[in-house]
């Protein structure tokens, strides 16, 4: 499916680097959007791309097939697809996309485990997982680099999982309201409460997720694993955080490590507080 194919068409983009946080905001945004728009669906992680497609082969049978999405009957509501690829004029230069950022030391973290646990798409310590030079920090420094200038656009919205998390209501309803969406405050609140991590696991657990066939008992392996910020400090140790700052501070382009610093997000520096709205 392209942003244009045939009667689907895009009107906006979630964008992110994998295990960034875009299948919570997607879930509440499924819910939202019901809502708003009395949609007869129900809900669950299997089933919201039926209303949130993804663009690219992220979920192979799911995300590619123009016939998943359900309501193209429905003109008022907008396609929003979701996507980790990286940045292609054609596709995301004309729309607005909200980008969902994440410190690079937790996305590495929830990165190895869903390639060894969930997809199973790749094997070994993560030692050797953060070096790797196809799915490690280096896949992450092109995917950043590749983001980096459009970010710098008024199309694009740029909103951090630690702020999303510090702040979910404020900064779920500027999600919506850049997707064009009409902003209703209770609406996204009970959005948001339906998109609990304590829900979502729940779901998760009963139904796992369409196209992945993996351990829904194994916490390590979910989708919906921890949630923590700052949870990698279970996991790696003083050379891995050296590996990656190191990595990213000389491989990262200037417009991607501006991104990271605006944020309080670069590795190579101590945030002091957590980032908040800007």
């Amino acid at each position: 499916m392209s942003a244009t194919d045939g009667a689907i068409r895009a009107d906006a983009f979630v964008c992110s680097y994998p295990k960034s946080g875009r299948t919570w905001m997607r879930f509440a945004l499924a819910h939202y959007m019901r809502a708003v728009y009395g949609l007869e669906l129900d809900l669950e992680l299997r089933t919201m791309f039926r209303l949130l497609p993804n663009m690219d082969g992220y979920a192979p049978d799911l995300g590619k097939d123009a016939s998943v999405y359900a309501f193209a009957d429905r003109p008022e509501i907008p396609l929003v697809l979701s996507s980790h690829m990286s940045f292609d004029e054609r596709l995301f230069g004309r729309r607005p996309v909200v980008f969902i950022l994440r410190c690079p030391y937790d996305v590495m973290v929830s990165q190895y485990f869903q390639k060894t646990r969930q997809d199973f798409s790749w094997q070994g310590p993560l030692k050797a997982f953060l070096r790797d030079c196809e799915v490690g920090v280096a896949d992450l420094v092109r995917y950043l680099n590749s983001w980096g200038p459009c970010l710098q656009t008024s199309r694009a919205l740029v909103l951090t999982y630690e702020q999303l998390r510090r702040y979910p209501e404020t900064g779920f309803l500027r999600l919506v309201a850049h997707l064009g969406i009409q902003t209703e405050r209770a609406v996204a609140r009970a959005a948001l409460s339906e998109a609990s991590f304590g829900r979502m696991r729940e779901v998760e657990r009963r139904f796992g997720i369409e196209g992945y066939d993996y351990d829904w008992t194994d916490p390590e392996a979910r989708r919906v694993r921890r949630g923590q910020i700052g949870g990698y400090r279970d996991y790696l140790d003083e050379q891995d955080c050296r590996y990656i700052s190191t990595e990213c501070a000389r491989r990262l382009a200037p417009a991607a490590r501006a991104l990271l610093e605006r944020w309080g997000l670069a590795p190579w520096g101590v945030p002091t507080r957590l980032p908040g709205l800007r």
